[in-house]
């Protein structure tokens, strides 16, 4: 028989992580490798690539811009898509408010009134486009608590989550609409993973380990010794260039008599242990004003650079205030520097008079500090006339 090859990509590989991180909400992890690798597992459009990447970059504004053009599409509940858009951005402002200013980004902290004005003018905007009175009373009462965090809904937020949470709700919306041409479509079924792939070729993989290690035992035992099966661990100590055809070969030699031995059929539970995720400790607000790294290709490469603009803007608006703040503080003081300055120049003055001076009128008991106690400028004329009591 000759030499079977097997080839896969790379690129198949890291479309079952995506898919694994994906299905259990790892979404920091899973943008961080899209962002690293380029790729996506997944079928979208053009347009819907470029929705999702503004979404996930937290760009809302630019997001609500895109979907304005799709306000008369038919079919379309225009108001569902902008309340999600709008609400994902109320979050992070939310966020950004939260915070207390923001410290350790740049040289100050983000002044909270700028914050809380964004945020109330978001707030305006989602009021005419909220599912009912119901929900925009929640939305209103997030702004009770101190940090995002505190609500028990949001106990667990994150950005990265939340802006996958929310291109997630608007897909089945907009996919009717920003799709796939139907030979796409059908041309690019195959090159997704879905169906939790990983786990499918994880269990596979070590079924055939299994049985790998049950042929051999039986082939090497006496006749009547039972041979169990035990099933590998998934980290066992094994090596790619321990994987061959010979269970493969072994079974195509078999006659096809042996195949017609009656058997019983079992079940195999497959209990994954799920991860117990520690909670995350920290500044979201800071990672909402950080670039990550992208690639140099589309989506990335057309979507606006640097920090999101609701973000960028209130940024930029704080700062604009702390320089305001800060020359209005050098310039007072300057002030009272300048006035601490006059004050020590007129007592030296003051100290000169009153020790260059030596006449038998201050000898007496006579005071003069009315003419000394004068400002300095003023000091020269009223010594002019000091004769005239002398």
């Amino acid at each position: 028989m000759p030499n079977q090859k097997l080839k896969f990509f790379e690129s198949d590989v890291i479309k079952l992580v995506l898919e694994f991180l994906d299905n259990r909400d790892l979404c920091i992890s899973m943008l961080s490798l899209e962002r690293e690798t380029g790729i996506i597992n997944g079928l979208y459009s053009e347009d819907m690539l470029f929705l999702r990447q503004l979404l996930l970059d937290g760009q809302w504004d630019d997001a609500l811009e895109l979907i304005k053009p799709l306000a008369s599409a038919p079919n379309l509940n225009i108001n569902a898509v902008r309340y999600q858009i709008l609400k994902h951005k109320y979050l992070e402002l939310l966020c950004i408010r939260g915070d207390g200013g923001l410290e350790g980004i740049g040289s100050g902290q983000l002044p909270q009134e700028f914050a809380a004005e964004e945020v109330m003018t978001c707030l305006q905007e989602l009021e005419p486009v909220c599912p009912s009175p119901e929900d925009y009373k929640q939305l209103c009462l997030l702004l009770t608590t101190p940090k995002l965090e505190d609500n028990c809904q949001y106990a667990h937020w994150n950005p990265s989550a939340s802006r996958v949470a929310c291109f997630n709700q608007l897909r089945p919306l907009l996919e009717p609409i920003l799709r796939l041409d139907a030979r796409q479509a059908a041309a690019a079924q195959s090159a997704i993973s879905k169906n939790d792939r990983l786990l499918q070729l994880l269990t596979k993989g070590l079924l055939y380990e299994a049985c790998v290690e049950l042929c051999q035992a039986r082939a090497t035992s006496p006749p009547d010794t039972f041979v169990d099966l035990i099933i590998p661990s998934v980290t066992a100590d094994t090596e790619l260039s321990d994987a061959d055809m010979s269970l493969i070969s072994w079974l195509q030699s078999v006659p096809v008599s042996a195949f017609a031995c009656p058997f019983e059929q079992q079940d195999l539970t497959v209990d994954v242990q799920r991860l117990a995720r520690p909670s995350l400790e920290a500044s979201w607000a800071e990672q909402l004003l950080v670039q990550p790294p992208k690639p140099k290709m589309f989506p990335y490469s057309h979507i606006p650079s640097g920090r999101s603009r609701a973000a960028t803007e209130l940024l930029s608006r704080s700062m604009m205030a702390m320089q305001q703040q800060q020359h209005l503080a050098m310039n007072s003081h300057q002030q009272q520097q300048l006035s601490s300055n006059r004050s020590t120049e007129q007592q030296g003055n003051q100290q000169n008079y009153q020790t260059n001076v030596q006449h038998p009128f201050i000898a007496q008991g006579n005071s003069v500090s009315v003419l000394l106690g004068a400002k300095p400028d003023s000091v020269s004329c009223y010594v002019c006339f000091w004769p005239q009591f002398l």
